[in-house]
Parts: C-alpha cells; sequence; structure tokens
C-alpha cells in the first residue's frame, strides 16, 4: 500500500510546536483486531503501539493506554473521554470510514495509515454470476459478519436484505447451502477461512473494491491536532531511523501493515 509523502517530508510539514513545560496527559484506547493487535498483548499492530507511545513519552507525554471493545472505545471517544484511538479505519475507498452508525458524519483528525485491512469481496455460489460491487446486490439475500468493519450501506436498518452471521466458517457453509445469495467479507479473512474448507471449490468472488485503511484518531480540535502532529512525527521518525522496517521483519507474513515507500 502506498503512502503519499516521503517521511523527510512527513518531517518537515509534521513537526509539531514546541511542547508546553507540564506534561500533556492522553488517554490512548486500543482493541483487538486479529493479525493486528492480538489478545495477549501481541502482533505487529502492537508492535507500532509500543513504539510509538515510548517516543510519545520521550517528547513529555503522559500515557494511559486502555484495551476496550471499539465500540466502548468509539462510545467513550464520542464523550470526550479518550484522546487517541488505535487501530481505527480512518481512510480508503469508502469515505465513510463505516462509523457513520455510531454518528459520525467525517472521519476525525487521523494519522498516516499503519492498518490495511485489505478490500472487500462478494462471494457466491458457482452456479450463480460473480457480483463487483455493493450495487449488484440489490436484489439478493446477503450475509455479512456482525462485529466488522462492513460497507456502511448494508448496516441493518437497511434496504438490502441482509443477515448478520456471527462465525465466517458458518457464514461460508449457509453460503453453500443456499441459505443465502451473496456473502460480503474482508479479502484477507475470507481467504484464511477458505484455506480450510473443503466447499470453497464450490465458490468464487468478484473483484475486490473498497480498500480498507486505518491508523491513530485523535480529537477533531486543537488539542487533538497537536497530539497527531507529534504521532505523524514518530512516525516519520520510525521510517527514517529504520525501526518501522524493523516491525516488518519481525511479521515477515502480516498482511495487515502497510508498508512505507522505499
Amino acid at each position: 500500500m502506498r503512502l503519499l509523502l516521503l517521511p523527510a517530508l512527513l518531517l518537515l510539514l509534521l513537526s509539531p510546536a514546541q511542547a508546553d513545560d507540564q506534561p500533556l496527559s492522553i488517554e490512548l484506547g486500543f482493541g483487538i483486531v486479529g493479525g493486528f493487535i492480538e489478545e495477549d498483548y501481541s502482533g505487529p499492530g502492537y508492535a507500532f503501539l509500543e513504539e510509538v507511545t515510548k517516543r510519545l513519552k520521550g517528547k513529555g507525554y503522559e500515557i494511559h493506554t486502555q484495551l476496550l471493545p471499539f465500540k466502548r472505545l468509539i462510545t467513550a471517544f464520542n464523550m470526550n473521554k479518550m484522546d487517541v484511538l488505535f487501530p481505527i479505519i480512518t481512510s480508503g475507498d469508502l469515505p465513510s470510514g463505516g462509523y457513520a452508525k455510531w454518528g459520525y458524519l467525517r472521519i476525525p483528525l487521523s494519522s498516516m495509515p499503519l492498518y490495511n485491512g485489505g478490500e472487500f469481496v462478494i462471494y457466491t455460489r458457482k452456479d450463480q454470476p460473480k457480483r463487483d460491487n455493493v450495487e449488484s446486490l440489490k436484489d439478493l439475500h446477503v450475509g455479512i459478519m456482525t462485529g466488522i468493519y462492513i460497507p456502511t450501506v448494508l448496516l441493518p436498518p437497511s434496504t438490502y436484505n441482509v443477515t448478520e452471521i456471527y462465525g465466517a466458517e458458518q457464514a461460508f457453509k449457509m453460503l453453500h447451502a443456499g441459505r443465502m445469495d451473496a456473502l460480503v467479507m474482508h479479502n484477507q479473512w475470507a481467504g484464511v477461512v477458505l484455506d480450510k474448507m473443503a466447499e470453497a471449490e464450490e465458490l468464487h468472488h468478484g473483484q475486490a473494491f473498497g480498500a480498507i485503511l486505518g491508523g491513530f484518531l485523535t480529537q477533531q480540535d486543537e488539542r487533538g491536532a497537536r497530539i497527531l502532529a507529534h504521532i505523524n512525527q514518530s512516525l516519520a521518525e520510525m521510517m527514517m531511523d529504520g525501526t518501522w522496517n524493523k516491525i516488518l521483519d519481525q511479521y515477515p507474513n502480516a498482511q495487515t501493515l502497510v508498508r512505507p515507500p522505499q
């Protein structure tokens, strides 16, 4: 995934104003994302989180971190009880960022992308045509996964005929059995599940769409802008001093990490 600015330019553009003498306290919330941040406080995303918080402390910040379900994180953020969230879907081909259901009219201030959630894919049985976009699902019975990022237009209540399913393997078995016409999933997650299922040979999919990118998110105010400037500066420093690539080397098979420009 391509970043738009070179590290040297980032350092120039994102260098924040000098911090006040008093330490600035930050409430930082983060959540579990399979393949990125795991429940046992591991994964490439957690390595980035640790490195960024270490560098923020070096810039005079006092950091308090909490691991919480994303719905609680978003609620706390909307109530101004959280200053920073990670990893939050902040950009990509779907401008709403998927969080319209929680009251966002637009995505607040967000960092350079670190999290690559892949793209959406529509799966169908091989006796049905391939589907390449959400508009092609209007007259079909569609399955989506509960609790994950999904095109906002499909989220209930919706004009589409949508069923929410809790398990990915269950969802594919329902599709294979004809209990739905199509299934919308992230391509990276779906690939892992289908590799273990015999039913995969009888399913096919259309072209991927809707890039999913994410990173740190801060409040849309002067204080949030100042924190974000320091976060982006830390990320740019990590690119230039080789720390970013060291983390990549620790997780060579991680598909969820954004690769910096070489």
